[in-house]
């Protein structure tokens, strides 16, 4: 069971506890303020292994191809400036944005990461980002009194004069959480609150994100639509309790498309998901998302210059020769870039899974429901090809405690892509902390484990019902994917 007590963590001897002893002490049901991570000296200290860094040129590709890759990696590490500067090539950012780059938050092509306070504080947008039309999947941008996503930055043609920042500040903080097990064993979580500080409209629900790591970019973008539309049952027609199904928006298009991309799996391809953060995070317009993303009455915004000498809202639909600030051919060596990102894995030949007592664990648990192991690729690929993610890349309800959070958070609100458990084994280095979930709140992968409720909740307590050796044995297999 969980009860508010601060708490130090009893297990999980694969990482060791970091709250302080006066913890014992704490009032019970009352939370306590976290500590910070004791230094080590530096007789004791264990070197920190180098961050991977994804974005190496692969030496196997053609010569033109490799010099597409190098362009491509310009426009993802590059910064981007505003409009009217003397380029013409990277102008345009804004007039609302939360990033210069996509390297600001994908640094090495990796994952972001948040330490949480236990008082409110400010978040860096390069650490957590913040979308709001998730909640109601009818709603159009431009009906969103703040647009798609939170952007912490305006250009100065953007601003009005008392909100430099436009659309708030998004602040966090957390307490810890105890979760006991049936044989008595403690684990210590931490349970995030956030809030959206001086906005000049209530966006109504808060759907929190780190940025994800683009490691199975590639992968992901290889998967059979039929694959993933063949692991759906949104009614739960099985019986299993497990209903994993396409997100709504894709699904109404009624074009037999499944998403795949984003923490929520709305964008079908990695063309839409690339040029989608583009334009949220960046303000870049293309021709896939071709408005910026102001709310109707971001009036400065909408009035303000973009990178192709026009106002935001000076672009017809009808536009016979539009100029974005991104060109097709640039978008797509972007796009092409980190489909072919170095994956930390990709010396590994692709193999059957070895019989394990954790691989048999993983199964029983019924973790494999979800994260299924591998899924079969386009059939341009070949006949019998396949790729290893351990995701269904659907949604599923996880529970009111992963839940989006705001008066306006609906069903949606709830329910995540099963997150890709490939490559696991390299999170350490593909981010500047060990973080799971989709706002990094786990510090193991026991804490993401215990974490999981709704549609999980069952897989959640046949974990817990394990003997602890056997609980150890699962995560360290799944550590090792």
């Amino acid at each position: 069971m969980m009860v508010t007590l601060a708490a130090q963590r009893a297990s999980a001897p694969h990482r060791p506890a970091t709250v302080n002893a006066d913890r014992q002490a704490a009032t019970p049901h009352a939370a306590a303020p976290l500590a910070a991570t004791p230094t080590a000296s530096a007789a004791t200290a264990t070197p920190t292994p180098a961050r991977l860094t994804l974005t190496r040129v692969p030496r196997n590709l053609p010569v033109e191809e490799q010099l597409q890759f190098v362009t491509g990696r310009s426009f993802f590490e590059d910064s981007w400036v505003r409009p009217g500067a003397t380029t013409t090539l990277r102008d345009g950012l804004g007039p609302l944005f939360s990033a210069r780059s996509c390297a600001a938050c994908h640094q090495g092509a990796g994952r972001s990461s948040i330490t949480h306070k236990s008082t409110f504080a400010a978040v860096s947008p390069h650490a957590l980002t913040l979308r709001f039309d998730d909640q109601d999947p009818a709603a159009q941008p431009g009906q969103l009194p703040l647009g798609t996503t939170w952007q912490a930055f305006a250009n100065p043609a953007a601003r009005q004069p008392d909100k430099p920042s436009m659309e708030g500040e998004l602040q966090a903080r957390a307490s810890e959480r105890r979760w006991q097990y049936p044989d008595g064993t403690q684990v210590s979580l931490l349970q995030p609150e956030y809030r959206l500080q001086g906005a000049p409209a209530s966006p109504g629900a808060l759907s929190v994100r780190v940025a994800p790591g683009l490691d199975l970019a590639g992968r992901i973008a290889a998967v059979s639509t039929a694959a993933i539309l063949g692991g759906a049952d949104p009614d739960d027609g099985d019986g299993d309790g497990i209903s994993g199904r396409i997100h709504p928006q894709v699904a109404a298009l009624g074009t037999g498309e499944a998403g795949r991309f984003g923490l929520k799996a709305r964008h079908t391809g990695l063309r839409a998901q690339v040029a989608a953060a583009l334009q949220e995070d960046i303000g870049i317009t293309s021709s896939v998302f071709p408005y910026e993303s102001c709310g109707p009455a971001q009036t400065g915004c909408l009035l303000a210059p973009n990178g192709r000498g026009a106002s935001v809202g000076g672009l017809p639909a009808d536009d016979p020769s539009p100029v974005y600030e991104i060109s097709d051919a640039n978008l797509t060596a972007l796009v092409n870039f980190l489909a072919r990102l170095a994956d930390p894995s990709a010396t590994e030949p692709l193999r059957s899974e070895p019989a394990s007592q954790g691989a048999e664990l993983f199964v029983a648990s019924g973790c494999a429901q979800c994260h299924v192991r591998s899924l079969a690729t386009d059939p341009s690929a070949g006949a019998g090809a396949s790729v290893v993610l351990y995701s269904d890349l659907l949604l599923h309800d996880m529970g009111a405690d992963l839940a989006d959070t705001g008066p306006a958070a609906g069903q949606l609100g709830r329910e995540w892509r099963t997150a890709p458990l490939a490559n696991l084994r390299w999170r350490a280095r593909l981010s500047d902390e060990e973080n799971y979930l989709h706002d990094g709140r786990a510090r193991t992968v026991e804490e993401a484990v215990l974490w999981h409720g709704g549609e999980a909740a069952g897989a959640r307590q046949r974990f817990a019902a394990l003997p602890r050796a056997d609980r150890q044995t699962l995560l360290d297999y799944v550590s090792s994917r």
